[in-house]
């Protein structure tokens, strides 16, 4: 049976129930592709050079950070 529930951050997170007896129930909490092998085709259509705050932190920096728009990658 799969679930959709919401995380401590507010996304929407799906779990698959995996077992229901009478004292417990158990829940597969990881994603759905989780332990499947994926394959992509990527194109590259831009690049640019690192900012100095990106070669120094090692995280790429985006436009979206900090909008509340979520997403992009970077942890927000």
């Amino acid at each position: 049976m799969t679930l959709y529930g919401q995380s401590d951050n507010g996304q929407t997170v799906q779990v698959v129930v995996k077992e229901i007896t009478e004292t417990h129930v158990m829940i597969d909490y990881n994603h759905p592709l989780a332990g499947k092998d994926l394959e992509f085709d990527v194109t590259v259509t831009d690049t640019r050079d690192a900012t100095e705050k990106e070669k120094h932190s090692g995280m790429v920096e985006s436009e979206c950070c900090g909008t509340g728009q979520g997403g992009c990658g970077c942890g927000h």
